[in-house]
């Protein structure tokens, strides 16, 4: 969840490739951490409707992308770029309009970190 693989044929990082396999054959894939991640796991009863990352950087605040649709159980993660240079926030809005966030000034992902949003159902008291 922290990498990207590069294709040299088109100068780009990928999210997904194709192998194909021949029997008989052995192939090895090394692997390297060149991203962060943010994880998200629903673990409440609601459905996550959108979690909003947002990366904050001095007077700059960039939107790094939208998960919608996260139901109870699931997780699902989005890879970001890492530095000192900015820091991480995550609005979660769920089917029943609540809204939280997670993040602050001190979620500052390295290399092959990953911030891990955990929403649980509140507890009554």
């Amino acid at each position: 969840e922290t990498y990207s693989l590069f294709d040299p044929d088109t100068n780009q990082y990928l999210d997904s490739t194709w192998v194909t396999l021949t029997a008989g054959k052995t192939l090895e894939a090394y692997l390297n951490p060149n991203r962060a991640s943010i994880k998200i796991t629903n673990s409440s009863s609601q459905t996550i409707t959108s979690a909003t990352i947002w990366q904050h950087g001095g007077v700059n605040v960039l939107q790094m992308g939208i998960l919608e649709g996260i139901a109870p159980g699931e997780s699902r993660f989005f890879r970001v770029p890492y530095g000192s240079g900015f820091y991480y926030q995550v609005a979660v809005i769920t089917q029943e309009g609540l809204s939280y966030l997670f993040g602050d000034t001190t979620t500052v992902l390295a290399k092959d970190q990953q911030f891990h949003v955990l929403l649980t159902d509140p507890v009554n008291k």
